[in-house]
């Protein structure tokens, strides 16, 4: 698959790519940073980057009880802090406990939509409010060029099979413990 394919799964699930930020292991940040920028929140990407590594530093665990360390794989870091030493790094490739992070720091929901199709879209919301808005993170998956972009809602279409999808409807997400 070429590029312009994952870009027209977005496409397909009623989002446009409005900022592809260069794929230097800071993608992320630079879309979340663009997408907040809409609502006010000026932080460039290097510094989204550290407020959430400051933010990590004191929530070891989620609302529930489980460590967020669990939620990497293959047991990557021996503990807590090993994992914010590598998280705080420039270029250091993100997961999926920054957006969970951001969304309780921004106190906005972060909707991923993922070019893998709405079965692989993830809402992540702030834990302790309702949020105050959603941004939109498209995600070009492992397998199809790594990427994060920030996305664009588009007004409701129908997907390519006809069906028709709500870009309102988040679909499932939250950080799994899978």
């Amino acid at each position: 698959m070429r590029r312009d394919d994952y870009a027209k799964a977005i496409e397909d699930q009623g989002f446009k790519l409005v900022y592809n930020p260069p794929g230097d292991g800071n993608c992320q940040f630079a879309a979340l940073s663009h997408q907040t920028k809409r609502l006010g929140i000026l932080r460039s990407p290097e510094t989204m980057r550290k407020e959430i590594v400051e933010y990590l530093k004191s929530s070891l665990y989620k609302s529930d009880g489980f460590p967020l360390l669990k939620h990497l794989a293959d047991d990557e870091f021996a503990c807590w802090d090993d994992y914010i030493t590598h998280m705080a790094r420039d270029g250091t490739y993100r997961d999926q406990i920054t957006p969970y992070a951001a969304a309780n720091l921004c106190n906005i929901d972060i909707q991923i939509i993922s070019s893998l199709g709405v079965d692989g879209q993830h809402l992540f919301s702030p834990l302790a409010s309702v949020s105050a808005a959603t941004v939109y993170l498209g995600h070009f998956a492992e397998n199809q060029g790594e990427q994060y972009v920030s996305l664009e809602q588009v007004a409701d279409h129908n997907d390519a099979s006809g069906k028709e999808y709500d870009a309102n409807d988040p679909g499932e997400g939250e950080i799994s413990e899978d």
